[in-house]
């Protein structure tokens, strides 16, 4: 099997996260179209954590060097994975506010 399929499998035994970066580059470029086409308000957007906003933002840097028929920078794929770092953080981060407090409203 390809390293993808080991990536998941090891994650699944360990518990960990893995980061692709080309399923970071396929989610960032669909944010970048939400935002494009209407899909996504302005609000919406707003509301986003740091790492869904840079998602985003990489998404709409790649979606226009794509359109004009180049290739994705290496600059955009490093910042994919810095912001699929961040999302991480950003999920731990939550996880251990709520288990510090349960009783806590989830928004």
């Amino acid at each position: 099997s390809g390293k993808s399929e080991q990536a998941w499998r090891l994650a699944d035994r360990y518990a960990l996260k893995v980061l692709s970066a080309e399923a970071l580059l396929s989610e960032a470029i669909e944010k970048a179209a939400g935002i494009q086409y209407g899909r996504i308000t302005q609000q919406q957007f707003e509301r986003g954590t740091w790492s869904s906003k840079e998602l985003t933002r990489l998404g709409q840097k790649a979606l226009s060097k794509l359109n004009r028929g180049g290739e994705v920078d290496d600059d955009v794929y490093a910042g994919l994975v810095i912001a699929g770092i961040h999302r991480i953080k950003e999920a731990n981060d939550l996880l251990a506010e709520r288990q510090a407090d349960p009783d806590a409203s989830v928004d």
